[in-house]
């Protein structure tokens, strides 16, 4: 069964509202009959009617996210009737006006952030939130429907306007990873600068942006600037509302009206339209009720003011009330008669208005409802809406604008609606089912984007009767279910340009099950897994199983220049290789045809290896390799990997025997994360302003210590970042690092034989040459360091357990403490987590603001539009920000220590 959670919904007593709603579920109940419904609304009880009478069925009904967070806070905000506005005068520009606007704008901004920020407390306390969330949690898509609510002029609360519905997107597609549709709306105009750049932000992370009509279409395309999802143009959903015509007849019947000379008038309160006024309202019934007279006294017409909207509680949204007031100006009443339509249902409006010979509507929904059944319209416009859906039904001409109404414009709009009326309603049974095709579509749309969601989440595959999924976002791209798989079933496929994950063919597949069994992330029983490679329990809880701690350099001054902190690895790959301890190093360099993709080779010579020295600072699945070992390689092996790597090749270990026998050799690299391979681009394009087609290489590390990033040209250039510049503001600052990484606890890789590090350490401040931090763990690897050293291959010295905790302080902070507030915001938000058998730790207040700085940087570096953002931020921004962390994580380190208690 199909789960659909449908957003944003107002109102039972909204009849517009109401027949999307209704029209939505029925049309997709068409495609889908299975599907399972879920209404978050703004008043959520109000639909207790629709459901007494049978207007929808089988649809569960919650509190929207924003307004439950407002009860969830015990401040329910109660809007005032008759709300005011300033005088015009206060309106002039001023200095106190212009503090007004820049304070609006800073609690936009904090209002959206303090509702991302306040929901983890929220929901750990609240279970009626807790249950709406996980309405989203459990969907399968949401969709986010009624009407026009992202815009910021039509409220009581100008500028805020948008915020309620934008944190409903952004939960469900930011934090829950559903797919997410804006179904057939309009949007803007958004008066604040914030408010449109928060909008695009948002919009931009959708799936699809279906709206309604062309006005909305070029406002998000050109104004808002959303270019990431398909912005799809239909119709307005309730022009599939089927109406109830014998039930509105007899109500007709039942109030003495007969079906001749019907002409309606469906009015609405325009107090909060912008820069209107009380006085204005009271101009616009005036010119109403002289409307209704002449039509009365001329045609003989018989009126009916037909209210849209009768939410009672909610004074400028009742339009029984604005009605009312058109009503009493009426002189000959007994001719006009005020329906009140609280009872009504959407169809039963419908139906009246299929039975009137012409419909004057300030309601967007009464001109669709109308012109549905073929009734000519005049529509009273305050919004851009009405003007799109009027140039769909070719009726644009038949629109008196409020902003400069009067009875001389209505009155000659009329008269020639009432002329022409026939020419209309051909043209209305001309456009009408051409637009009810076109709106229709919606549905299938929703229909395609959940099997394109199902299709597409290729860890999904990886999962049979025993196997646990494994969220593609926490896919570490190590590649070894695809190295061990033993019916060549698997294959590795780059995801957003981030990293690789597994995709299976299920014909090959024989659910083995060995892939799940390796992976790295799902289920890493770490502490069995260290009982296997050191015989002995964990006898350091920071550095991880260890024979004691060493700086070194190889002593090969070409090697050390161009090895990515003291050449260490390569040296001792080479020695390894030339005393035939081992016939092959499995090591990665970037490939030649294209330097964005990385190239796993087996080294078997001095040359190969030294091609393949310094760091790659992209995701890199060097465990593809188990398969060459196993299956075509003879002799015995070195792997270099980082932490995720090693722990695959471990695990890989444990399940075949002939895999122990051949890779002898386990080099580990610190890590305290990586970068994506869109991080690359980003750093080259933005610091030395050249695009990928440009480039014939890239050398992350080299040229002594830090070194930098080199970029060699296809016309023959050389450019060069250091390390400090591009690591120390945009890489470090945990821009563009995989999910995978901040559930990671392991900093020095705590399985390999040997482990190398960058050695940040104060008195070697001023080395420009390399040295390396060294973890001796194992026998091997303490014995092949040791005889590197005294065949003065490597030099090497011995440095206090301190000493080296000190020198990389904030990625022990960030692997061992930090990871428990991670782990924690991510289950908070929804992420489904693989089972990392962690103890779990208390986490407190500093744990959580620690572990918000990495996410903020992940998400707004893997969003379009953010992205497009952070090109045109100044390099002192990113350096300051880079800054700010660092002086965080160092209070944070003060304050916390390194283990969680």
């Amino acid at each position: 069964m199909v789960k659909i959670v449908i957003t944003n919904v107002y109102s039972y007593h909204g009849k517009g509202d109401l027949a999307q709603y209704i029209a939505m579920i029925n049309s997709l109940r068409e495609i889908l009959p299975q599907a399972d419904f879920t209404l978050l609304c703004w008043d959520p009880d109000s639909f207790k009617e629709a459901k007494e009478k049978n207007l929808l069925q089988n649809v569960k009904y919650y509190e929207e996210i924003p307004a439950a967070i407002r009860t969830s806070l015990g401040k329910v905000v109660k809007i005032k009737q008759g709300i005011k506005y300033d005088s015009d005068k206060s309106r002039k520009p001023n200095v106190l006006l212009f503090f007004k606007i820049i304070l609006r704008e800073v609690l936009i901004l904090l209002g959206f952030l303090g509702l991302v920020m306040i929901l983890p407390i929220l929901r750990s306390f609240n279970k009626n939130l807790d249950k709406i969330l996980k309405e989203i949690d459990d969907s399968d898509i949401v969709l986010s429907c009624g009407g026009t609510k992202l815009e910021d002029v039509e409220k009581p609360f100008k500028g805020f306007g948008p915020l309620p519905q934008l944190y409903s997107l952004f939960y469900a597609k930011a934090i829950s990873k559903k797919p997410v549709v804006i179904y057939s709306q309009s949007i803007g105009p958004i008066q604040s600068v914030v408010g449109r750049i928060l909008t695009s932000l948002v919009l931009n992370m959708l799936d699809v942006i279906i709206l309604r009509e062309r006005v909305s279409h070029d406002y998000t395309k050109k104004v808002l600037k959303v270019n990431r999802p398909q912005v799809l143009t239909t119709a307005d959903v309730a022009f599939l509302l089927k109406p109830d015509e014998k039930t509105a007849e007899q109500l007709l019947k039942k109030k003495g009206i007969q079906n001749k000379n019907l002409i309606g008038i469906s009015s609405r309160y325009w107090y909060y339209q912008p820069n209107k006024n009380p006085k204005m309202f009271k101009k616009y019934t005036s010119i109403m009720a002289k409307v209704a007279d002449y039509l009365i006294e001329k045609y003989n017409a018989f009126l009916l003011l037909i209210p849209m909207h009768t939410d009672p509680t909610y004074e400028i949204q009742n339009d029984y009330n604005a009605c009312s007031q058109v009503y009493s100006h009426i002189k000959n009443k007994q001719n006009a008669l005020l329906i009140n339509t609280s009872d009504w249902n959407p169809r039963e409006i419908m139906g009246c208005l299929g039975l009137i010979d012409l419909l004057i509507s300030a309601r967007m929904h009464g001109v669709i409802l109308a012109s549905t059944m073929h009734t000519p319209t005049l529509a009273i416009a305050g919004l851009h809406k009405v003007k799109g859906v009027t140039e769909m039904l070719g009726t644009e001409d038949f629109i008196v604008n409020f902003d400069d109404i009067s009875l001389e414009k209505v009155l000659a709009k009329v008269e020639t609606l009432l002329s022409v009326k026939d020419e209309v309603k051909k043209l209305l049974k001309r456009n009408i089912p051409i637009v009810k095709n076109r709106v229709f579509y919606n549905a299938k749309i929703v229909e395609k984007i959940i099997k394109y969601y199902y299709s597409r989440d290729v860890m999904k595959k990886l999962s049979g009767k025993n196997k646990p999924a494994l969220e593609k976002e926490f896919c570490c791209s190590c590649g070894t279910c695809m190295g061990i798989c033993p019916s060549n079933a698997i294959k590795l496929q780059r995801y957003n340009d981030w990293i690789y994950v597994p995709s299976i063919d299920e014909e090959k597949c024989t659910e083995c099950n060995f892939c799940a069994e390796v992976c790295p992330v799902k289920s890493p029983d770490f502490l069995k897994i260290n009982e296997f490679v050191f015989g002995k329990p964990i006898n350091d809880p920071i550095l991880g199983n260890n024979a004691g701690c060493y700086i070194g350099y190889a002593s090969d001054k070409r090697i050390r220049w161009e090895g990515a902190s003291g050449g260490l690895v390569t040296a001792l790959l080479i020695y390894a290789l030339e005393r035939k301890f081992i016939d092959g190093a499995i090591v990665v360099k970037s490939s030649k045809k294209n330097p964005f993709e990385p190239e796993i080779i087996m080294a078997r010579s001095k040359k190969e290896i030294i091609e393949a020295c310094g760091s790659k600072y992209f995701p890199v699945p060097v465990n593809i390799s188990i398969g060459e070992v196993l299956k075509k390689e003879k002799g015995k092996f070195a792997i270099v990997g980082l932490p995720c790597q090693i722990l695959g090749i471990r695990k890989a270990e444990i399940k075949l025997k002939e895999l122990r026998k051949r890779i002898i050799l386990h080099l580990g690299l610190f890590c305290a994360h990586t970068v994506s391979l869109s991080g690359t681009r980003f750093v080259i394009e933005k610091f030395m302003k050249v695009t990928k087609d440009d480039i014939s290489e890239i050398a992350y590390r080299g040229r002594g210590w830090p070194g930098g990033l080199r970029v060699s040209l296809k016309n023959g250039k050389e450019l060069f970042i250091p390390h400090s510049k591009y690591w120390g503001s945009v890489f470090g600052s945990f821009f563009f690092t995989p999910l995978c990484c901040t559930i990671c606890f392991d900093h020095t890789n705590e399985l390999a034989d040997i482990s190398f590090g960058d050695a940040w350490l104060k008195e070697l401040k001023e080395d420009k040459i390399g040295t390396s931090l060294v973890i001796p763990r194992t026998e091997i690897g303490n014995k092949l360091l040791q005889e590197a050293a005294n065949e003065k291959i490597i030099n090497l010295s011995k440095i206090s357990r301190e000493k080296m905790i000190n020198s990389q302080s904030h990625s022990f902070y960030f692997k061992k403490r930090g990871i428990f507030a991670r782990i924690k915001l991510l289950k908070t938000f929804g992420f489904k987590l693989p089972n990392t058998n962690m103890t779990s730790a208390k986490v407190n207040i500093l744990d959580l603001v620690g572990a918000t700085i990495p996410y903020l940087s992940i998400f707004s570096s893997s969003n379009t539009f953010s992205l497009n953002l952070l090109k045109h931020v100044p390099l002192s921004l990113f350096k300051i920000y880079n800054y700010f962390i660092f002086i965080i994580y160092k209070l944070l380190i003060k304050f916390n220590g390194y283990i969680g208690k």
